[in-house]
Order: structure tokens, then C-alpha cells, then sequence
């Protein structure tokens, strides 16, 4: 895992994808708190936290859209089979690199709670821990998604299109699916009366979208079993992906 890792940190500096994603995720981050708060004399953190998460799943396909599509693509795959590499390692390599450039725009904004602190506005350590832990977590769903997808697609232009909107319904189904009659019309509509959209499908659906869960680590308020739900839907995620990416390897 750590060879895989090592590699992908190397290709990120040695190529743009690091760079570009680094600087259109600093870049928005700085310009929504200088608007938000420098501009607008105000220390209020949800808005401009929610926008962080936004732009956290707009600018994550840079670093997901290649993972894995461009190794297929490459004929990284062959290479790997002559590798002491599994596929579970594979994924969990390139998935910690990921995450690592993500830790690192995150831990950014520490930067903000310092300059509210010489503002006088306090330092707010107990809600930067709870945001840092929140975007960490929510990161690594985006990353993990975006894994899957690109272990998927036939090239990253591809990748990075679908996760693009993916991404954002994930962010939004909660509100898709808040009336589930709506969309239960609709759908017997277009499909002739053979679909019906329950209750509970509508009720799963929902349940699944990270809006409602990222609100809530913008607030400041750090619930276990949202949590909880970013740690499973990654692991899950990434066990699917490392048994893709093992059948098209010797497929």
C-alpha cells in the first residue's frame, strides 16, 4: 500500500492534477471567506463552511477522475499484477493519497480561526476540531465515490463528468426526494405505470444524501452517527472498487 501511496503523491507533483487541485480549492475557499466574512466584517461560520463543502465535491473529481481509469488506460493494471500489489492495496493507496491533498486544503483554514482570533472575535477551537473532523470524513465519501467511478469509466473525462453529477445529487437528494408522490407520478409516467416509488425507497433515498449531514458539521455540531454513515458508505465504496478493480485486472 505504501509503494501505491508513494506513487500517487510523486504523479500528483509531477503532473498538474496536484496543483490545479490545490489552487481551484484554495482559491474558491479564500475568495467565499474573503465575500462571506473579511468583506463583510462578520465572524458567522455556517455559510461559508457549507460553501467549503460544496466546493470539497465540485473540485474532488480532479483527484479521483484519473485513480483508476488512467492506470487502465496506461496499462498500469499488467504492470501491477508483477507487483507485491493487491487490489485492496491499490485502492487503499491511491485513496490515502487522495485524502492527504484533501487534509491539506482543510487544514488550510486554520489559517481563518487565527486571523478571527487577532480580529477579536475568539478562537472557536471546539467547532474548527468538529468542522475539520466533518470535512475529513465527508471528503473521503466524495473520494471513495469517486474511486468507484473512475475504476468504471472508460477515461477521466468520462470519470470526472459523471462524478461531477453524482456528486451533486448525492449532496441533494434529500431534496429530490422530499415529495416522493411527485416524483412517484413521474415516474409511473414516463414508465407506463410499471415503476412505483414507495415511501421507504423515498425515505432510503434520502437518507443517503449528505446534505442534512454536512449542514450540521457547518453548524458546529458533530453527530456520531453521521460519522458513522461517512465511514461506512467509504468502506463500503472502496471494498467494491478494490473487487472491481480485480476483475478487470485479470478480466
Amino acid at each position: 500500500m505504501s509503494l501505491v501511496y508513494k506513487w500517487e503523491m510523486h504523479s500528483y507533483f509531477t503532473k498538474w492534477t496536484g496543483y490545479v487541485y490545490l489552487a481551484v480549492f484554495i482559491l474558491l475557499m479564500n475568495l467565499g471567506f474573503y465575500f462571506h466574512n473579511l468583506r463583510a466584517e462578520s465572524a458567522e461560520l455556517f455559510r461559508i463552511s457549507y460553501l467549503i463543502q460544496f466546493i470539497s465535491a465540485a473540485t474532488a473529481p480532479i483527484i479521483t477522475a484519473g485513480l483508476l481509469s488512467l492506470s487502465k488506460n496506461k496499462g498500469v493494471d499488467r504492470t501491477l499484477l508483477y507487483m507485491p500489489v493487491g487490489s485492496s492495496q491499490t485502492v487503499l493507496g491511491k485513496f490515502f493519497a487522495a485524502s492527504t491533498l484533501l487534509a491539506a486544503t482543510v487544514l488550510l483554514t486554520g489559517l481563518w480561526f487565527f486571523i478571527f482570533f487577532l480580529l477579536g472575535a475568539g478562537f472557536p477551537f471546539l467547532w474548527m476540531l468538529g468542522f475539520w473532523a466533518g470535512m475529513l470524513f465527508s471528503g473521503a465519501a466524495y473520494i471513495s465515490l469517486g474511486m468507484l467511478i473512475s475504476c468504471i469509466a472508460r477515461n477521466p473525462a468520462a470519470a470526472a463528468v459523471v462524478s461531477f453529477v453524482v456528486f451533486f445529487l448525492m449532496f441533494r437528494l434529500d431534496a429530490l426526494f422530499a415529495s416522493h408522490n411527485e416524483l412517484d407520478s413521474l415516474a409511473q409516467a414516463l414508465t407506463g405505470g410499471r415503476f412505483l416509488l414507495t415511501s421507504s425507497a423515498a425515505g432510503f433515498f434520502k437518507g443517503l444524501s449528505f446534505s442534512d449531514k454536512l449542514q450540521s458539521i457547518a453548524a458546529g455540531l458533530i453527530s456520531p452517527a453521521h460519522l458513522l454513515f461517512f465511514i461506512l458508505f467509504s468502506g463500503a465504496l472502496l471494498f467494491i472498487t478494490a473487487g472491481w478493480l480485480e476483475k478487470r485486472r485479470w478480466g
